[in-house]
């Protein structure tokens, strides 16, 4: 396996918070920085696009839009308003969330979805 792919690809930690960010900004921006779509969310197989139809199919169109927009004057969704957002999706959440089987669930602590848009 070393021999066909050389060292273009590596297993690496990830350590930090930002280093954990980066990376989920660099998977869901890819398709967009390499022009093959328009938008992010229009892109098939990244976890934006995912999270963004969940909310679209969950009649959450308003508090995308508000977590969108809200992006960019820096202003941050209720915590409650964030965290349905995400309600029932299959990914990990971006919102802090607690579940009584597996207790925390979330990607960090005190970030969520609208922090991450």
């Amino acid at each position: 396996m070393e021999f066909f792919w050389g060292n273009r690809y590596k297993s690496i930690a990830i350590l930090d918070t930002e280093s954990l960010l980066a990376t989920c900004a660099y998977i869901d921006l890819n398709p967009f920085a390499a022009g093959i779509v328009e938008l992010p969310e229009t892109s098939g197989h990244i976890s934006i696009m995912a999270r963004v139809d969940h909310c679209r199919k969950q009649g959450h169109p308003l508090d995308l839009l508000a977590a969108t927009s809200a992006t960019s004057t820096g202003a941050v969704l209720p915590k409650d308003t964030a965290a349905r957002l995400e309600e029932d999706l299959w990914l990990c959440p971006f919102a802090e969330a607690t579940d009584s089987h597996y207790g925390f669930r979330g990607l960090l602590e005190s970030f969520s979805l609208d922090n991450y848009l």
